[in-house]
């Protein structure tokens, strides 16, 4: 399948995303991997909000390349709660640094994240670690499995920095 891409793309670019039966990883074959994505992060980040959601729902945004092109406007109004682990997982893939993800992940709502992680969607620990102080003040830890209450806050010989998260989640969970 051959995809043409205008240089600078509007919402009707994605409308195959919408259609019922949409080409799965469209979105990798309109943007194949480049090592400078600078041209591409711009032309990524003129797609609406809604039709990057489409998107991803509908699988046809997979690769790791094109999951980190989803600008800071468009992980704002993402509902996190929407996706499947999977997509999840390859937004935000392990890495020994988390710095860059920490920084896109805290641009997602809390209350989208709260209930991603009570449905289980978020429960890994790299995942988890990715909270922001203002996830954690909105997280509904009543409503967490155990093995997500403890993958947020595993064991560790200095707990200092986890015994700060905590302190940002609210009493009433707590109690």
């Amino acid at each position: 399948m051959t995809v043409s891409f205008k240089e600078n793309p509007s919402s009707r670019d994605l409308t195959l995303f919408n259609s019922p039966q949409p080409p799965k990883e469209l979105a990798d074959k309109m943007f194949p991997w480049r090592g400078d994505n600078s041209a591409d992060l711009k032309r990524f980040a003129s797609f609406e909000p809604a039709d990057v959601q489409s998107a991803l729902i509908s699988k046809s945004i997979l690769s790791s390349y094109v999951m980190k092109l989803v600008s800071d406007k468009q992980l704002k109004a993402l509902q996190i709660s929407k996706l499947s682990r999977d997509i999840i997982d390859r937004l935000f893939p392990l890495t020994s640094d988390n710095t860059i993800d920490r920084k896109r992940f805290a641009n997602i709502q809390a209350a989208e994240v709260g209930a991603a992680v009570a449905a289980g969607l978020i429960r890994d620990i790299y995942s988890l670690k990715l909270l922001s102080d203002e996830h954690l003040k909105q997280l509904p830890l009543s409503k967490m499995s155990k093995v997500a209450i403890n993958n947020l806050f595993p064991w560790a010989s200095d707990n200092t920095s986890d015994r700060k998260r905590f302190a940002n989640i609210q009493a009433a969970e707590v109690g």
